[in-house]
């Protein structure tokens, strides 16, 4: 038995939506895990584990490399547009300002910027991703 075309054709959008959904839902998971990674190093004694900054940085291009790969449809291009843009803003704050104060012994300085511009930025993202992943 043949499945009719116009069939077909919604069983392809219900799964080519899921796979962006899911996209976005995995988006989310690495997200949240640079923002554990970066909350778990700042609360560390030891500043100069550059293995665990290094594993950060890993996160971090993770995360770039897997919005470069991701391309969204329709009525979500402008939400994906404003998440890279808030990540690019995000990623420049931790690899210029959060490491500068880390490496200066500034620890008040690096947890004021996770605790105000950061986490703001994180909680848009995680809004959009939200927003995004929905069907």
């Amino acid at each position: 038995m043949k499945t009719p075309l116009p069939i077909a054709f919604l069983m392809f959008l219900c799964i080519s939506t899921s796979a962006s959904a899911n996209e976005y839902v995995g988006l989310r998971g690495q997200i949240s895990a640079v923002r554990e990674s970066v909350v778990l190093l700042l609360s560390r004694d030891n500043f100069s584990k550059n293995d665990f900054r290094k594993q950060l940085k890993d996160q971090t291009d993770a995360v770039s490399k897997r919005l470069t790969q991701i391309r969204p449809t329709g009525s979500k291009s402008a939400a994906f547009k404003e998440l890279t843009t808030i990540w690019h803003d995000y990623s420049k704050t931790y690899e210029q300002d959060f490491v500068k104060a880390l490496n200066s012994g500034d620890q008040a300085a690096a947890r004021s910027l996770i605790t105000t511009v950061q986490r703001d930025r994180l909680q848009r993202m995680q809004q959009l991703l939200t927003e995004l992943s929905a069907t």
